[in-house]
């Protein structure tokens, strides 16, 4: 398996990866340029993408959106490592603080270091980005890691 950085033919297989798992497609498009993909060959060689995460970034702070695993590979730690990938990106580029919105990785993201806050302590671009505003992270828990 590898993760890497999406590539324009990846949108597709994308999209259709978060729409299996029930998350939106709300700036996929925009933001399609800081996706990270999990790629797992396939009987052929042929490498399809089983994973995804993406970072948002707003200056020093960047939110992480998207993680999506495909039922099929799920419960072997992929969501763990594309949450980790995020995490060295986010590092690379300067992020000094990320946030997320969940309602399945409070658990997971708080071994990885991230706190439970309230939506108030988002600074305000993060917070006006679609990742806040559509109506299915209204009720998500927010969380920061610094």
């Amino acid at each position: 398996m590898i993760i890497d950085s999406a590539v324009a033919g990846d949108l597709e297989a994308v999209e259709s990866l978060l729409l299996t798992c029930g998350l939106p497609l709300d700036g996929v498009r925009d933001h399609f340029g800081e996706f990270l993909v999990a790629r797992a060959p396939t009987a052929t060689g042929v490498h399809v993408v089983i994973g995804c995460a993406a970072l948002e970034r707003y200056g020093a702070t960047c939110v992480f959106r998207s993680l999506a695993v495909a039922p099929g590979h799920r419960g072997l730690g992929l969501g763990r490592r594309l949450l980790e990938a995020a995490l060295s990106s986010a590092a690379e580029i300067g992020c000094t603080e990320i946030f997320l919105l969940t309602r399945t990785i409070e658990q997971m993201a708080s071994r990885q270091g991230f706190e439970k806050i309230e939506r108030d302590q988002v600074p305000v671009a993060p917070r006006a980005s679609l990742e806040f505003s559509i109506n299915a992270c209204a009720t998500a828990i927010v969380m920061r890691r610094r």
